[in-house]
């Protein structure tokens, strides 16, 4: 793919304003289960800008890292303003995941996930248009 200095920073700014949502609105609803809002902005922020520069520089991936609005949704309104535990408690099991993720990763255990689904049951192609 042809690209330019100008047209990576067009898109890097595109990107950084659509990342402004999720650094404003995550945490407004972390706030609601209790936690520090202005912690958790700096925090959002911090791992946002970290996490995407780190992807770029180290994976030559430019996408953009941000935490999933979806999860955390369901940490605040489905499990702790339910009552069923503590942020501290929620936030401790997500740690714990990433974690689980992390090692499926590093053991290679993500590759036989794949290999081990019929390809049938893949879609490693997107339809060409008008198709």
């Amino acid at each position: 793919m042809k690209t330019d200095f100008g047209t990576e920073v067009v898109a890097g700014v595109k990107t950084s304003l659509t990342m402004s949502y999720i650094v404003l609105v995550n945490p407004a609803i972390l706030a609601q289960a209790g936690m520090h809002k202005r912690g958790v902005l700096t925090a959002t922020a911090l791992v946002c800008f970290l996490s995407s520069v780190l992807r770029g520089l180290l994976a030559n991936l430019p996408y953009a890292v941000g935490p999933g609005m979806g999860i955390t949704a369901f940490l605040v309104y489905s499990i702790v303003v339910n009552g069923a535990t503590t942020w501290q408690t929620a936030l401790g099991a997500t740690v714990f995941a990433g974690i689980i993720f992390l090692l499926v990763t590093c053991l290679n255990i993500r590759r036989l996930i794949f290999l081990a689904i019929p390809l049938t049951g893949k879609c490693l192609k997107t339809p060409k248009a008008g198709t």
